[in-house]
């Protein structure tokens, strides 16, 4: 009790220092606290972007499939799957997709990336894409419809209604 009494008169013995001091702390506190907002936010900025965007919150795979995305891993009761998707009631949106890598191929470029095979119907409970086209329209579900990043556009130096060749390894070739 006695030096809880003796620091308190020293806080006013000197109080330009106690003032000093009462301001450092409070400003790193202040400091501590907008950084680790700021580091809050960027993570869920980072984690949201993903998830909303193209991945989702879940996806279902076949066991392997995510180490190296081999086209023979594919859901075989995937109409099962669905329909247990479909009635359950905490899911608010799901979409088929297939997904294999490929190489894209313009009279100019080639380059490889992922290629998605997506239902557009169903994608748009899903994903964000729609809201992210930049040029062009969304898939309607018409054939040889696709969509690719602005990136990739101009690597393989292509504009709307230019052709490309996709190239891909099918279930049924055992590639």
């Amino acid at each position: 009790m006695l030096s809880i009494k003796l620091a308190w008169r020293n806080l006013f013995r000197n109080t330009r220092r106690t003032v000093l001091t009462c301001t450092l702390v409070s400003s790193a506190l202040i400091v501590l606290i907008l950084v680790d907002g700021i580091m809050i936010g960027m993570s869920d900025l980072m984690v949201g972007s993903i998830t909303h965007t193209l991945e989702g919150e879940a996806q279902v795979n076949r066991k392997g499939f995510r180490d190296n995305y081999e086209v023979d891993l594919t859901i075989e009761n995937h109409a099962e799957v669905l329909a247990q998707l479909k009635n359950t009631d905490y899911i608010s949106g799901f979409g088929p997709r297939v997904m294999v890598g490929g190489m894209i191929a313009s009279p100019y470029n080639t380059t490889g990336g992922l290629v998605y095979g997506v239902d557009a119907t169903s994608e748009v409970g899903v994903s964000k894409i729609r809201d992210a086209v930049y040029e062009g329209a969304y898939l309607t579900g018409a054939e040889r419809e696709i969509l690719i990043g602005k990136k990739m556009a101009e690597l393989l130096e292509i504009k709307l209604r230019d052709r490309i060749i996709i190239t891909a390894a099918s279930v049924d070739s055992n590639e």
